[in-house]
């Protein structure tokens, strides 16, 4: 069990795992995550550690989706939207991810743009 599933567990409020290649995992000491069946278990495993240490307030689990990975500029509501619905099923309750923008105006319009497309995918 890691050091960090133990801390989120002991004292905080939830884990945040991310994606992560076996090299990137190499190179900040975690835990290698490249798909949703890996991590699927390894928020399973959380649960269980969370449940056998007697943890009864409910722990959230933020992922950066594999489709938006945060050293990438990529814009996708249908991918975004079908991969946060598979994330959502195996126990991801918030969402991290970066959309790209030189600038904050031009920020707050890919944010505007980027929910108005989510949403219209979403109904």
């Amino acid at each position: 069990l890691s050091a960090a599933i133990r801390r989120a567990i002991t004292h905080g409020d939830g884990w945040s795992p991310f994606p992560a290649s076996p090299r990137t995992a190499a190179a900040v000491d975690t835990a290698t995550m490249t798909g949703i069946p890996m991590l699927a278990r390894a928020i399973a495993r959380f649960q269980e550690r969370a449940e056998e240490a007697g943890r009864t307030e409910p722990l959230d689990v933020c992922f950066t989706p594999f489709s938006h990975p945060g050293h990438k500029d990529i814009v996708d509501p249908v991918a975004f939207v079908e991969e946060a619905q598979e994330l959502a099923g195996i126990g991801v309750t918030w969402l991290a991810f970066h959309l790209p923008a030189p600038s904050i105006p031009e920020f707050c319009d890919t944010v505007a743009s980027f929910g108005e497309a989510v949403a219209e995918v979403h109904t």
